[in-house]
């Protein structure tokens, strides 16, 4: 890893944080449009109004936070000693700031599977409820390093060490799926709307325990 690409994590950061700001803000902006819409009677306009807002929020506040997590990798690769530190950073880094990213992309599902199970959704919300399916296993694969970039990294991203804080993580992010999913079954059988309302939040807790346990344990042993 060369200076020049050290430095681009910061410059991309720095150029990408504002736009998504700005980006989030609109969305933000844009559901406040609808909501009033919506309370003028005009359901139709109020409700796309409502989606895109969702999208655009969620797209931007995952771009701005990409964005402070790509000049705060720069800093640290900057500091890191040695071709190793460097990924094992970079991928700590990863894993602290994927599950913050994915909670806003969480709740859009929520919201989205709701309309679903009311039948009141279209084409984007199923796509936008399908989201977490997708991220509760893109996290326990690049934990464990099963990731593309990992596998051509294995000789700096594998070690006795990194397998016990995986297998830990791991375990971790297996309780509390399993203490959700038995939440979300006696849910169900009260509600079984709420339950499937319920499981985008169950999925994401148990990804982001497995991220961030690894995260917090790498951390640790760093000093």
């Amino acid at each position: 890893m060369t200076e020049d690409t050290l430095t681009g994590y910061q410059k991309l950061g720095a150029r990408v944080f504002k736009p998504a700001l700005v980006l989030a803000l609109v969305g933000a902006m844009t559901g406040i449009v609808g909501w009033l819409a919506n309370r003028r009677g005009d359901v139709v306009i109020g409700d796309g109004l409502m989606t895109a807002a969702g999208v655009a929020t969620g797209v931007g506040v995952t771009a701005a936070l990409f964005a402070w997590a790509g000049y705060r990798v720069g800093r640290r690769l900057e500091s890191a000693s040695g071709r190793r530190d460097r990924e094992q950073a970079a991928r700590v880094w990863q894993l602290t700031i994927l599950p913050m990213a994915m909670l806003a992309m969480t709740a859009a599902a929520m919201l989205a599977a709701e309309r679903m199970v009311h039948g009141a959704a279209d084409g984007l919300e199923w796509a936008t409820a399908a989201v977490p399916a997708l991220y509760a296993l893109l996290l326990p694969v690049m934990v464990m390093n099963w990731d593309a970039h990992a596998r051509k990294m294995r000789k700096y991203l594998d070690d006795e060490l990194i397998r016990a804080m995986q297998a830990r993580a791991i375990i971790a992010a297996f309780f509390v799926l399993m203490t959700g999913a038995c939440g979300v079954y006696l849910l169900g059988l009260w509600r079984a709307d709420w339950a499937v309302i319920a499981l985008p939040a169950v999925l994401w807790a148990a990804a982001s325990t497995a991220s961030l346990r690894f995260a917090w344990l790498s951390r640790s042993y760093d000093g």
